[in-house]
């Protein structure tokens, strides 16, 4: 794998990063650490990004990762609800994991990226919460949040077969587009606020500086009905488009 590596530096010398997108690559750490072993002793010598699973994933992984080179591990936590995790999702961790994955990260500076979701069938608005509140509570780096979406042919799908406008369904093309189960209308509400506005909400319930300012911006959002919402969010969104482009 290590003579791989350098052979597509060789023959692409403009990477400047690897990405090994393997959902299972810590899960055996005697592996990550041999890996690591290798990658400093054939002087690959170019940063690359992990996916860790937080089932397996601990300090002497981290370690051994950050010795090599490793910039970012990303994990996948979906939901901090223990019951929608175990009885939507069948993913079997328990939180006290999941924060253990992160600080063992943050503990040898390596920047965390967390994967999560919203709008899943029989989750409720606390449940979603517990979600954003783990959030914040681990610090992630950063986070990339999606909206369920009931691919037919999945488990998913079957789960979620009662929930599910069809008519919705037809003019979404994938998880960003918006949720296409009936939750209710201001469920449903809730949900278009936080897939555009997420970072607001996990923001603010840290404890960083900038919380009271997020909380602040949280309360005029959740205070907007429908009619009131729409407009608003194509100025808000524009307001960040320009200031990202600034």
């Amino acid at each position: 794998m290590m003579d791989d590596l350098k052979k597509l530096l060789k023959e692409n010398p403009e990477i400047n990063t690897f990405i090994f997108d393997d959902d299972l690559f810590t899960l055996n750490t005697d592996y990550v650490v041999e890996f690591c072993e290798a990658y400093k002793e054939h002087n690959v010598g170019i940063p690359f990004v992990v996916n860790g699973h937080v089932n397996c994933f601990d300090e002497r992984a981290a370690k051994a990762l950050k010795e090599a080179g490793c910039i970012i591990v990303k994990f996948g936590l979906e939901s901090g609800c223990p019951r929608v995790r175990r009885e939507v999702l069948k993913r079997y961790m328990k939180n006290e994991q999941i924060e253990h994955s992160f600080y063992s990260a943050h503990a040898y500076d390596l920047h965390s990226s967390g994967f999560i979701m919203f709008g899943l069938p029989y989750e409720s608005r606390e449940e979603i919460m517990e979600t954003i509140r783990l959030c914040a509570k681990v610090k992630m780096g950063r986070f990339r949040w999606a909206l369920f979406f009931p691919f037919k042919g999945t488990a998913g799908y079957e789960i979620a077969k009662p929930l599910i406008d069809e008519s919705k369904m037809a003019g979404k093309g994938n998880y960003f587009d918006g949720s296409c189960l009936n939750f209710g209308e201001d469920h449903d509400l809730f949900l278009d606020k936080l897939s555009k506005l997420c970072n607001w909400y996990v923001n603010a319930e840290t404890d960083w500086e900038c919380a009271p300012i997020y909380r602040k911006l949280v309360e005029k959002i959740e205070a907007m009905d429908r009619e009131t919402w729409l407009p608003e969010m194509k100025i808000l969104l524009l307001m960040i488009e320009i200031c990202l482009n600034n």
